[in-house]
């Protein structure tokens, strides 16, 4: 009982300096630049958890990727309570709701599609693999979905404070 009030002190904590460094925001286009922050930071540690994923694949050792989904998992939820408790910068609520959208999808993503390949091992048979991947396939498919409604977001934010959104290249 004393390490998990220790554990559940020390994340307080934790969490509690992390918003407060979020809240240094100041401007929109401040606000704008740490949200699209966050995007970038996800594609990169899916980017990292899908070269570990094949990897594992080739070799059946699954439990490797553990390591990349918890990071991820972590990430996402400390930038779940820094986004839920930032204070509003003018008009800002409909880029933070699409950005916690964005978030809530992307926890259950990996729950959902990252997770159970966890259980996998070499011995685990090629279907119940393919199936696991088809699932991943879906999730990664309706991910776009959510992105576009941040995207849309970050544009009438930027129209209505005054700064544009650079296009993304393709």
């Amino acid at each position: 009982m004393k390490s998990f009030l220790r554990l559940f002190v020390l994340f307080a904590f934790l969490s509690a300096c992390s918003v407060a460094g979020a809240q240094k925001i100041t401007t929109a286009i401040q606000l704008n630049d740490y949200l699209a922050g966050i995007t970038d930071s996800l594609f990169i540690g899916g980017k990292e958890w899908g070269t570990a994923f094949a990897k594992a694949n080739e070799n059946g050792t699954y439990s490797t990727i553990a390591t990349h989904r918890i990071r991820l998992s972590r990430f996402i939820d400390n930038k779940r309570i820094e986004v839920v408790t930032m204070k509003d910068i003018n008009g800002s609520g409909k880029l933070r709701l699409a950005m916690l959208d964005f978030l809530s999808f992307e926890a259950r993503m990996i729950r959902e599609a990252f997770q159970p390949f966890e259980k996998f091992t070499s011995s685990t048979p090629s279907e119940d693999i393919q199936k696991a991947i088809v699932s991943l396939q879906n999730k990664s498919a309706e991910e776009g979905t959510y992105l576009d409604e941040v995207r849309a977001a970050q544009i009438e934010y930027g129209k209505k404070n005054g700064f544009t959104i650079q296009e993304e290249e393709e």
